[in-house]
């Protein structure tokens, strides 16, 4: 079997079995199947292949946003100390709502997620930097891509205003895209957006859509 026979033979595994996880309930299994293929699907042009992994990464990313918002509670870090028990284990995840604030950045909050994925443990995780001086608070992520965005200054930071500041991340997100581009170049655009802000529902329906649409231009 070529190289190219083994890796597709490969790609199809891993997806069957993500498959299979997220119909047994069993969502991280699933996500990590999922995105172990994504950007290998994304490289190759794979655009079916790229759609059908979308479409179970929205799967599991979309219980485990519910899982995390049955919470109340957020969590407010802002120290190294109360995070690094967190990340090195000595302290265990709970599921739920997480605030990441200075003097910690960006990364501090996808390590958190990431050491939560690995846990098997839902969160819903938001990085703020520094407020501004027109009293807006910057919101940010890292991955494949950085995406930001400053939203006003909440009166109260509450369960509602952690979901409505992770939903504008996943808006801008969507800005971000070049909307004059082709759909080919959208729905690779998108699968590394989908590194980054995890939790947005429409992004990923949205590379669920490019691919059907990039597709079509491969057929045409």
């Amino acid at each position: 079997m070529s190289k190219a026979g083994s890796a597709t033979t490969r790609i199809d595994t891993a997806l069957d079995r993500a498959r299979a996880s997220l119909e047994a309930g069993e969502i991280f299994a699933a996500e990590r199947d999922a995105i172990e293929s994504l950007q290998q699907l994304s490289a190759d042009a794979d655009f079916p292949r790229l759609g059908a992994c979308a479409e179970i990464l929205l799967g599991a990313r979309r219980a485990k946003r519910d899982l995390a918002l049955k919470s109340k509670k957020v969590n407010r870090i802002s120290e190294y100390d109360d995070l690094d028990p967190l990340l090195s284990g000595e302290k265990p995840i709970k599921a739920g709502l997480y605030l990441i604030e200075p003097l910690l950045v960006a990364a501090d909050g996808r390590d958190l997620r990431e050491k939560a994925d690995s846990d098997g443990v839902a969160i819903l995780v938001v990085v703020r930097e520094p407020e501004t001086q027109l009293k807006q608070w910057p919101v940010v992520m890292v991955g494949p891509e950085t995406v930001r965005t400053k939203i006003a200054k909440p009166a109260r930071i509450d369960a509602s205003w952690i979901q409505e500041a992770a939903d504008a991340l996943g808006a801008q997100a969507l800005a971000n895209i070049d909307d004059q581009a082709n759909a080919s170049a959208q729905a690779q655009h998108m699968s590394r957006l989908v590194g980054t802000v995890v939790d947005h529902v429409a992004l990923h329906e949205a590379l669920i859509d490019a691919c059907a649409r990039a597709e079509s231009e491969d057929d045409a």
